[in-house]
C-alpha cells in the first residue's frame, strides 16, 4: 500500500515536460499523451481534496471527545501533507483504489505513445517518452519533513528528562533518556541529523522502523568503544556484523548522521563517513532499547547513561516512491 502512495510524487515535474511539435507543426501524438496528463493531474487535485477532507473529519471525531494526542497527530499529519505530500496512514481501500486507477490509465498512455512513434518511425520521441515513463514509475525525492518541529518535549519524554531552547533539544538526566519523534515514517526514507556530544561517556541511540520491525542504530556505545545495529538475530550492537569498533562522535561538535532505510537495506553515515551497511530480512531486527513506551508507528531517539547529546536537526526525507502524492503546484 505504501509503496503505491509515494510513487505519485513524480508526477508534476513530468507534467511540465516540453512539446516536441512548435504550434505550427502539431504532433497529435504526443497530445495525446499531454491530455492524459492534464486528466492525471486533474485526478491528483481531487484526491489531494479528498485527503484534506479526510483529515478534518477525524480531526473533528476526535475534538468531540476530546483526544488532544490524535488531534496533535492529525495536525502533523495535514502540515506534512501540505508541505510535502507525505500521506496519513492508514487510508481508505476505495482511496488506494481510485489512485491505483488513475496510475495505470496514464502509464497505459505512455505505452501506447511511445508505441505510436516506433511505429511511425520516430525513435527518437519513443526513446524520450519512454524515459519520461522510468521517472513516472520511480518517483523523485520529496522535500525533508523537519520533525525536531512536530517534537513536544514535555509531551513526547520517554524516560528521563529533556530540554529544548527552541531550536535544539537536550538530554538532561544523568540517566537514561528517551524521547519519541511523533511521525510514522514511509517504508523507505533517509533520516538526518545533526548531533552534538555534551558530554562523552556513552552512546547516542535512534530507534527506527526497517519494514515492519524496528531495530535501535547504536553509536558510541560501551564508553564510546563500539557503535552497530541492536539487536540483529538477538545479538546486541557490540556483537553482530555490524559492529564498528571506536569513538565515531567527536566530542563538542556537530557532527551530521545519515540513516538511509530501505527494502532490507539500512546504512548509516556518520560526518558522511559510511559506517554501517547493513542487508538482510527486516525479520531478524528487534529493538534493542525501550520494547515499551514509546508509540510502535514512530521513531524515537535516547541517550545511555553517563552521556549527555544535544540534537540541532532531525529531518526525514521520503525515498522516491514511498507514501507521497505530490503537493498541488503553486498557484
Amino acid at each position: 500500500m505504501r509503496r503505491l502512495w509515494n510513487l505519485l510524487l513524480a508526477i508534476s515535474p513530468l507534467l511540465a515536460c516540453t512539446h516536441f511539435a512548435h504550434a505550427a507543426d502539431v504532433d497529435p501524438i504526443r497530445e495525446r499523451l499531454e491530455k492524459a496528463k492534464a486528466t492525471y493531474e486533474s485526478r491528483l487535485e481531487a484526491l489531494r481534496k479528498d485527503v484534506l477532507a479526510v483529515l478534518d473529519k477525524s480531526e473533528n471525531q476526535a475534538r468531540q471527545v476530546p483526544d488532544k494526542k490524535r488531534i496533535d497527530e492529525i495536525k502533523a499529519q495535514r502540515t506534512a501533507f501540505q508541505s510535502t505530500g507525505q500521506l496519513p496512514s492508514p487510508m481508505s481501500p476505495q482511496l488506494q483504489a481510485r489512485i491505483r486507477g488513475a496510475r495505470s490509465a496514464l502509464e497505459k498512455e505512455y505505452l501506447a505513445v511511445r508505441d505510436a512513434y516506433l511505429k511511425a518511425k520516430q525513435d527518437d520521441r519513443a526513446d524520450a517518452v519512454e524515459k519520461e515513463l522510468q521517472q513516472f514509475r520511480k518517483g523523485i525525492p520529496a522535500e525533508p519533513i523537519d520533525l525536531l518541529k512536530l517534537i513536544e518535549v514535555k509531551r513526547d519524554t520517554i524516560r528521563g528528562r529533556w530540554e529544548t531552547n527552541g531550536s535544539s533539544i537536550v538530554s538532561a538526566d544523568a540517566g537514561y533518556n528517551s524521547i519519541q519523534i511523533p511521525f510514522a515514517p514511509p517504508r523507505e526514507y533517509v533520516l538526518e541529523l545533526i548531533v552534538a556530544k555534551v558530554q562523552a561517556g556513552n552512546d547516542f541511540q535512534i530507534a527506527l522502523l526497517v519494514g515492519e520491525q524496528r531495530c535501535t542504530v547504536v553509536l558510541d556505545g560501551n564508553g564510546d568503544q563500539a557503535s552497530g545495529i541492536s539487536a540483529i538475530d538477538g545479538r546486541a550492537f557490540d556483537n553482530n556484523e555490524t559492529t564498528v569498533h571506536g569513538t565515531v562522535l567527536a566530542a563538542n561538535t556537530p557532527i551530521p548522521i545519515s540513516a538511509t532505510v530501505r527494502n532490507q537495506e539500512l546504512a548509516i553515515t556518520v560526518a558522511s563517513n559510511p559506517i554501517i551497511n547493513w542487508k538482510g530480512n527486516p525479520k531478524r531486527l528487534t529493538l534493542g532499547q525501550d520494547p515499551a513506551g514509546a508509540d510502535p508507528r514512530f521513531l524515537f531517539l535516547a541517550v545511555q547513561k553517563g552521556g549527555r547529546y544535544r540534537v540541532d536537526s532531525i529531518k526525514l526525507r521520503p525515498i522516491q516512491g514511498e507514501n507521497i502524492l505530490a503537493p498541488a503546484p503553486p498557484r
